[in-house]
This record gives structure tokens, C-alpha cells and sequence, in this order.
């Protein structure tokens, strides 16, 4: 009998998949930054601090999710010193690169906001004596 050879995306999902212990998340190339920072979190709430810190060195694109989920990840091993020279190391990265200011949409610049309506009053019943 001839054994079934998974295909090469069946094998890029299990690399991906969710453990089934409570053991360390594997740590692969992350597809998305939403994937990494989940996989980081998963490693951070297992006291798995080294590899949380080596995921998060090997991230392309640290964002202020990735930073605040290893910071609390030291603080919670009571490790003040690594939550703070991470803490000045993601403030000078974000001094770097300014993020864009936020722009009206063309679509609503000539909106008008109006108030709401106050909302109906209530009667209250009268009791009868």
C-alpha cells in the first residue's frame, strides 16, 4: 500500500496550526503580522520568554501590538530592566518613522453633523390611591 504524501500547502497549514499542548508555539517565517503577534502572545503567556524574544527580533514589521505584548511579557517575569529598554527602543523606533496624519475623506468633508433628538420621555404612571 502506497503511503499519502501530504501536499506542500497542507504542509504550510500544519506549520501554522495551533498546538494542541500547552507547550511552545513553533516558530516559522510568520505570514502576517497578525499571525505573529498571535504566536508571540502565545509564547509570552507561556513563560516562554527566550523565544518570544527571538520571534520578536526576527519580526520584519513591529508594530505597538508586538511591542506591548513582549513588554508585558518581561513585566510579568518581573524583569524591569528588558521592559524598559524595550519600552526606549520602540519609542525611538516609532521617533523614526512618523506615522501619516489622518486626512478627512473627500466624501465627508462637507458632511454637517447635527445633534441627536433627545430621547422620548417616559410618563410615569399615576397610582391610584
Amino acid at each position: 500500500m502506497r503511503a499519502i504524501s501530504p501536499s506542500p500547502a497542507h504542509l504550510q497549514t500544519l506549520r501554522f496550526a495551533r498546538p494542541i499542548s500547552t507547550g511552545p508555539v513553533p516558530t516559522g517565517p510568520p505570514p502576517s503580522s497578525y499571525e505573529a503577534n498571535t504566536r508571540l502572545k502565545r509564547l509570552v503567556e507561556s513563560d516562554c520568554l527566550n523565544e518570544a524574544r527571538h520571534l520578536f527580533d526576527e519580526m520584519p514589521h513591529r508594530d505597538e501590538v508586538s511591542y506591548t505584548t513582549i513588554i508585558s511579557g518581561y513585566v510579568r517575569a518581573s524583569d524591569p530592566l528588558g521592559a524598559l529598554s524595550l519600552f526606549s527602543r520602540m519609542r525611538s523606533a516609532t521617533q523614526r518613522s512618523p506615522r501619516r496624519p489622518l486626512r478627512p475623506q473627500p466624501r465627508l468633508q462637507g458632511l454637517r453633523l447635527r445633534p441627536l433628538p433627545p430621547p422620548p420621555r417616559r410618563r410615569t404612571p399615576r397610582l391610584r390611591p
